[in-house]
């Protein structure tokens, strides 16, 4: 799952190049680009949707410490478990269910709704999807080392 996290970085880094280029056509040409603008928004999609499963599959996800501290290392490695599993299943059942919602979006190839957009909002959206199959995978990878 590291190079889930190289590809994370390397959205994020296209985020700030995107969203500087954005400021710069802004503030010193004075012009708007909705496609430069929506290159931002779908790099931060991906950023997040590759970000979530490496948080995952790194150990640095959110815990809830208050609770975790007052438990046995047995019982936290039970309570883990559980988690992991409940997220392999939720994604599971996520991944079945944006399947209608993505698989429509490419059968019309739906694009922008704003004039001068960009036309892939099916890539976009097959984000989805993907989130939901690397965090299933982040989970059940999890799930065997502990």
């Amino acid at each position: 799952m590291n190079w889930v996290g190289r590809l994370a970085g390397y959205a994020l880094l296209t985020v700030l190049v995107l969203q500087s280029a954005v400021i710069v056509a802004r503030s010193l040409f004075s012009v708007s680009l909705p496609w430069l603008d929506e290159s931002v928004i779908y790099a931060h999609a991906t950023t997040i949707a590759l970000a979530i499963a490496w948080t995952l599959s790194a150990d640095r996800h959110v815990r809830i410490d208050i609770l975790r501290v007052r438990l046995s290392v047995t019982a936290q490695r039970v309570v883990e478990r559980i988690g992991l599993a409940a997220i392999v299943a939720a994604s599971f059942g996520l991944i079945l269910l944006s399947i209608n919602f993505v698989s429509s979006s490419w059968a019309v190839q739906e694009g922008s709704s704003q004039f001068g957009g960009l036309p892939g909002v099916f890539l976009v959206k097959s984000l989805v999807p993907v989130l939901f199959a690397l965090l299933a995978l982040a989970a059940f990878q999890r799930l065997r080392r502990i």
